[in-house]
């Protein structure tokens, strides 16, 4: 997917259910066991959460919530190409007052 600096995470977010509804109309599975398949939510639904490293170099350290608003742009919040920003589905149900949320990031094996 091509962005550019001046998308609003609105955009962004607009971008990536369009794109997951597309690519898993069955909605995604998690590969963690138990495995559990969540519905990709339709148009205004359901909102997405972002997440940025909390050590650019690091993965290993964790993720951190990104309190971005709908019309923060990548540009404003001072995003550079190749920057990694995760997301993941809000959780009406859940509490929205965690800073933090899981990442599987894929890692290479060793053959």
């Amino acid at each position: 997917m091509s962005t550019t600096r001046d998308w609003s995470f609105s955009q962004l977010t607009e971008e990536l259910i369009s794109i997951l509804r597309e690519r898993y109309p069955n909605g995604l599975t998690t590969s963690i066991a138990p495995p559990k398949t969540t519905p990709v939510p339709q148009e205004g639904e359901l909102k997405l959460i972002f997440g940025v490293l909390k050590s650019p170099n690091d993965p290993s350290k964790g993720w951190t919530l990104l309190k971005a608003k709908a019309t923060d742009t990548l540009g404003s919040l001072q995003f550079h190409d190749r920057c990694i920003i995760a997301f993941t589905l809000e959780d009406p149900a859940a509490s929205n007052e965690k800073d933090t949320f899981p990442v599987i990031f894929p890692m290479l094996e060793d053959e």
